[in-house]
């Protein structure tokens, strides 16, 4: 009897999961948000197909996450009454892409075992026959997805702050840069198409004078003292490693064996197959909206190993090493100058990855917690923490800066400021930590901080590492 319990109970998770992750709408209904645009395939692109819904799933992928599973907030224009913008700057990472060339591999090695099982159980039935759908000439490719997404990104940021959005592109009011990365100068060239309807975009960047700046995008490539001390660092090894082998992951271990072959005669399962499986879950669903590979982990296991790749993502590119952060510091100088008032561009667009994202939000103490992401905190962080890639920097995830200048009657201008700065992380107003940003605008819609005093305030956020104009090269070579 308490087999058959424990079964249904299982059989519930899997029908649960299965809704979850079922394919997102793709047809188009009435009243719908449909634009007909070639975002490199054609067709009409329903930009509320892309949306996040009411019965979204909580579970995420951290840094696989698509776009329109993360909540932002969905406003035609944020309503601030006395205030006007006058400049908007936007980073972005590249949208959904296809996996890297690794995982391709890793994933066919995946399938040839499932291939050769000679039984299985319903689950499993499943997923026989199931082949890798991602080809390895196409790999780290912008997916059809990703460039819907900046498409529709692009769409909504012009309806929000219609005021700065010309008809026609115009170099003297836009400036557009990318990392030399194809996946980020599709994603470039997605967003212009989305902002400027018509624009031939043939000839590439040409169109929309896109400059490549790895200097400022791609910080990450133009220091070694970063490299050593965080992406080849063993003592990140065996952290991760800890957690790898830890009760929680040991768990997500034994239930998909147990689906998979129980009697560990034909697949012992061991733990890098199984955070390849949860690749192929989070790869499978970020581009095709769903994925059969998903059934086979509980909910509790999906937490652990989002969990375990967050916590990479800690300490090679978040808050956990001071140098993870602090060589952002051109891609900071980059906002300042680009906000200030003597730059002539109103809009100002940037492509980059993850890699770029999540440490100029750890400059700016965003998404900190008082503790460190470790295998011993786990149980502690584990639906309880800040530090989520998949909130921070999912494909297509952004971080704007948007000017205002407010009259004299809004209660947070003073005699000496008019300007201000009003920050958004995905859509969502976020407030920077200084005594200077204290407004709350109207309805509370995050911080308001003084433009003018904007090098102050990230030097002070960024416990004072971090200065304007900076260094990357002192800072490599202090740290």
């Amino acid at each position: 009897m308490l087999k058959i319990i424990v079964l249904l109970i299982i059989d519930l998770i899997i029908a649960i999961l299965l809704v979850c992750f079922a394919p997102l709408p793709a047809d188009e209904g009435e009243g719908k948000t449909a634009y007909r645009g070639v975002v490199g395939d054609g067709g009409v692109v329903d930009c509320d197909a892309l949306l996040p819904s009411a019965a979204s799933c909580s579970v995420s992928f951290s840094s696989k996450t698509r776009y329109s599973f993360t909540p932002f907030i969905n406003e035609d224009r944020m309503s601030l009454n006395g205030c006007t913008a006058s400049k908007l700057y936007i980073i972005f990472r590249h949208g959904t892409r296809y996996p890297g060339k690794n995982h391709i591999r890793r994933f066919d090695s995946i399938s040839e075992k499932l291939s050769n099982l000679s039984r299985s159980s319903g689950v499993v039935n499943k997923l026989r026959g199931w082949i890798n759908p991602f080809l390895i000439e196409e790999h780290s490719h912008l997916s059809s997805i990703g460039r819907k997404e900046l498409y529709c990104l692009a769409k909504r940021f012009k309806q929000r702050y219609s005021g700065l959005f010309d008809e026609v592109y115009s170099p003297d009011s836009f400036s557009f840069a990318s990392t030399h990365k194809k996946r980020c100068v599709k994603s470039a060239l997605s967003f212009a198409e989305g902002l400027f309807d018509g624009l031939d975009l043939s000839n590439g960047g040409e169109s929309i004078g896109l400059q490549i700046d790895d200097r400022s995008l791609r910080f990450f490539d133009n220091c070694k003292e970063y490299t050593n001390k965080s992406k080849r660092n063993e003592s990140l090894e065996a952290v991760l490693n800890e957690f790898l082998f830890s009760d929680a992951i040991s768990k997500a271990l034994r239930e998909i064996q147990q689906q998979i072959d129980e009697s560990k005669r034909f697949w012992i399962i061991n733990e890098h197959e199984l955070l390849d499986m949860y690749q192929i879950c989070a790869m499978e669903t970020a581009n095709f909206g769903h994925s059969n590979w998903c059934s086979l982990f509980s909910y509790s296991s999906l937490q652990a190993l989002e969990y375990y790749y967050d916590m990479k993502s800690y300490w090679t590119k978040g808050h956990g090493h001071t140098i993870n952060w602090s060589i952002s510091c051109h891609l900071i100088n980059d906002i300042i100058n680009s906000l200030s008032p003597s730059n002539p561009a109103k809009v100002t667009l940037r492509f980059a990855h993850a890699e770029t994202l999540v440490p100029l939000l750890s400059a700016l103490s965003l998404y900190k917690d008082d503790l460190h992401l470790l295998p011993s905190n786990y149980h502690v962080m584990s639906s309880e923490r800040k530090f989520r890639v998949s909130k921070m920097a999912p494909f297509s995830g952004n971080l704007a800066f948007v000017v205002y200048r407010c009259t004299k009657e809004m209660i947070f201008v003073s005699d000496d400021h008019e300007d201000f700065v009003h920050v958004l992380s995905n859509e969502a107003p976020v407030t920077l930590d200084h005594s200077l940003c204290t407004g709350e605008g109207n309805g509370g819609n995050g911080g308001w901080c003084p433009l003018q005093s904007l090098p102050e305030i990230v030097r002070h956020v960024s416990d004072k590492l971090i200065t304007y104009p900076c260094s990357l090269k002192d800072i490599c070579i202090q740290a």
